[in-house]
């Protein structure tokens, strides 16, 4: 296998909210890198876990489209622009997309 050429990084609309490492050079999470060494264990409230839980339903739902679309022949770049889209769509932010630099919104 070879490296083929990559695609430019999708576009994600002002109106979604970004993580801190959305728009970070390097893709740096400042708020996960203050965690690493927290002795904290986080306590979430109801209101959190609501939207814990609302987050993972939405990434399933998104997985299983993108899974449904997967046969011999499809483009890896394939994959990321439906996931992107979906994602998008539900006005989230593909988590994967800038983090520590990675270039696309799902890891195929």
């Amino acid at each position: 296998m070879r490296p083929y050429r990559q695609t430019p990084k999708r576009k994600v609309p002002e109106n979604i909210k970004k993580p801190d490492y959305a728009d970070d050079p390097v893709g740096k999470s400042v708020s996960e890198e203050k965690e690493k060494y927290s002795k904290y264990i986080p306590v979430y409230s109801e209101k959190e876990i609501n939207g814990i839980k609302e987050s993972c339903k939405l990434a399933r739902k998104i997985l299983d489209e993108a899974h449904k679309i997967i046969k011999p022949g499809v483009r890896t770049d394939e994959i990321d622009v439906l996931v992107h889209e979906l994602t998008i769509e539900n006005d989230a932010y593909p988590s994967p997309l800038n983090y520590y630099e990675f270039p696309k919104s799902v890891c195929t």
